[in-house]
């Protein structure tokens, strides 16, 4: 979703589903610009067969905590009683990579070396004891007074990366603390490498398996503790999250997840111009692996498809995975492909 980073950088989005007492089977989710300012727009989606909307929290009431500014949420009322009225369910994004919480804590250090400014580290404590997990119990806590509200998604893409920007893979983490852990873990007398020797000391050393598992531990034992805080506020709620690579931050993530009573909808960016050729099976096998509840999500983009092409992928989600998303940047979505789609 680089484009998207290029042009808007959102604080929180809201992702609204077909309202169930439960999370539905199936998740057929529309995630376009200006739903804040045109929540009327539910039912034109809804008629159009999706049972789920994404829209951002408008730029000029992004405060720098955004969520502990009841202005900036409250941005996002007129589409919840809107998600209400039409009986749809209602979802909160925090965002993981880019906005005002990825200047908290330590950055963040790439395989090259390379300290990225405006990234935290994903796994540093301060990251998520003073924006993550305080972030997504605001948003359960406003759930209590919102019945269409059920939960949040977490953006884990990384749109402010300087070196590179995407998932997080085994290009992160190597920063003092993720490499020093490591080193006191496996019992090593040796000294803290250089940045930029760290990824060929494992190398060297036959320790690359050996440090994603690390990490990968250290990633489920984080999302363990936000599942505990949320839990002692509403046991209902639910988390989700966007973008998705079989490595060992994904991994973690579905793992610590797992713990939790509802599906947990993974949405996936790489099949954005289409997936006919069916390699999504594998995919969706090796998110299942980790997390039996998780609802693998297709996503596709309207620049990327022709309506026609669209309908015909959209078609074939449906016949092998149940589930697909469609990411649109323009306002207001094209006519032509909402057509296509009904």
């Amino acid at each position: 979703m680089n484009l998207r980073n290029r042009i808007s950088l959102c604080a929180a989005t809201i992702i609204l589903f077909g309202s169930l007492a439960t999370a539905p089977a199936s998740y057929t989710l529309i995630w376009t610009w200006g739903m804040n300012d045109h929540p009327e727009w539910c039912e034109a989606f809804k008629k159009a067969g999706f049972n789920s909307l994404v829209t951002a929290i408008p730029r000029k009431v992004m405060t720098e905590r955004w969520w502990l500014n009841s202005a900036s949420l409250a941005t996002t009322d007129a589409v919840l009683a809107e998600a209400a009225r039409t009986q749809m369910r209602a979802y909160f994004q925090i965002p993981l990579g880019m906005g005002p919480g990825t200047q908290i804590g330590r950055r963040t250090v790439t395989a090259a070396g390379f300290t990225e400014p405006l990234l935290a580290c994903p796994l540093n404590q301060e990251f998520w004891d003073d924006y993550l997990i305080p972030a997504v119990m605001t948003i359960a806590r406003k759930s209590l007074d919102h019945p269409a509200l059920k939960g949040v998604i977490l953006d884990t893409e990384q749109y402010y990366g300087k070196e590179r920007s995407g998932a997080i893979n085994e290009h992160y983490c190597f920063c003092d603390t993720c490499f020093g852990g490591f080193l006191k873990k496996i019992g090593t007398k040796e000294s803290l490498p250089v940045a930029a020797g760290r990824k060929p000391w494992l190398e060297a050393a036959g320790k690359e398996a050996d440090y994603w598992k690390y990490l990968e531990t250290c990633a489920q034992k984080q999302v363990d503790k936000l599942v505990d805080a949320i839990k002692d506020i509403t046991p209902n709620f639910e988390i989700h999250f966007y973008i998705y690579q079989p490595t060992w931050y994904y991994r973690g993530l579905l793992k610590g997840l797992a713990r939790l009573g509802h599906p947990v909808l993974v949405c996936d960016e790489r099949s954005y111009s289409g997936f006919l050729k069916g390699w999504s099976q594998e995919a969706r096998a090796g998110v299942l692996e980790l997390n039996p509840k998780a609802v693998w999500s297709p996503g596709f983009y309207t620049t990327a498809l022709s309506p026609r092409m669209m309908r015909a992928n959209v078609r074939k989600a449906l016949e092998t995975v149940g589930s697909y998303w469609i990411y649109n940047n323009t306002v207001p979505f094209p006519p032509d492909q909402l057509k296509a789609l009904e």
